[in-house]
């Protein structure tokens, strides 16, 4: 069963984005959560959801620049570096949101799409394109990503070119939700599976120890084992319940 995304709220039906803000940063935050609210529909909210955890993520992590800079702090930086698939669906999502806003504006109706660069983010994703070209395609994204935290690598390298070109890949696929949305068909749905947006699945309930320990035994008794209530096993139990009990205080 399909559960809720991370850094995810719901109350009173309405949705939000939430972030925990580390303790160490909340007196520069000014509060121990970031919250951003997404409206009362899901499937708008689900659309939002990434753009919005991105902002809330950028805000800590300019705290984070803060407190390294007033020496409160070690320098941490890229603590939310993203895999290229992560950037890839973000940047997704973000060029779809804003297609959305553009159409408000009935001037964007006589923007077409340029068919050279198309032709560039072809050539980009079949992996022909020199660096100075996904420089030039993709290029301001790739720095925006860093300045948030989401990146690391620098030009030049194989990962920076296979991030600039799984970007690439993103900005052609949105680019093909825009020219069928100019048909009006905003039914589109990207079949690639890396943008597709990821949604956790649920997880059981923890089950406590000593109650499962309790019913091991008496399963174990009705075949007749554990006659003395298994107290052979007990230093492992309690061994296991107190690194269960560590785990969750830590959290």
């Amino acid at each position: 069963m399909a559960g809720k995304p991370r850094h995810w709220k719901e109350k009173d039906g309405r949705f939000y984005a939430r972030l925990a803000v580390p303790a160490n940063l909340r007196n520069i935050v000014g509060r121990s959560e970031l919250i951003e609210a997404l409206g009362a529909d899901r499937r708008a909210a689900m659309r939002l959801h990434p753009a919005a955890v991105a902002r809330l993520q950028h805000q800590i992590s300019e705290a984070e620049r803060k407190a390294v800079s007033a020496g409160d702090m070690p320098d941490e930086s890229g603590r939310f570096v993203l895999t290229p698939a992560q950037l890839a669906r973000r940047h997704y999502e973000e060029r779809l949101r804003f297609d959305n806003e553009l159409r408000n504006d009935s001037r964007y109706a006589a923007i077409s799409i340029d068919d050279l660069l198309v032709a560039n983010l072809r050539l980009a994703v079949a992996g022909r394109a020199s660096d100075d070209l996904l420089e030039e395609l993709i290029g301001p994204e790739i720095a925006r990503f860093r300045a948030i935290g989401y990146i690391k690598c620098e030009r030049p390298s194989e990962d920076w070119r296979l991030i600039a070109r799984t970007l690439c890949i993103a900005e052609l696929e949105a680019l093909e939700r825009a020219v069928e949305r100019d048909e009006g068909d905003f039914s589109g749905q990207t079949s690639i599976p890396m943008l597709v947006p990821v949604v956790e699945e649920d997880r059981p309930a923890p089950v406590p120890l000593k109650p499962l320990l309790r019913d091991y035994i008496a399963a174990r008794q009705a075949l007749g084992k554990h006659k003395d209530g298994a107290r052979a096993g007990s230093v492992p139990w309690r061994a296991l319940r107190s690194i269960s009990s560590t785990r969750t205080q830590g959290r």
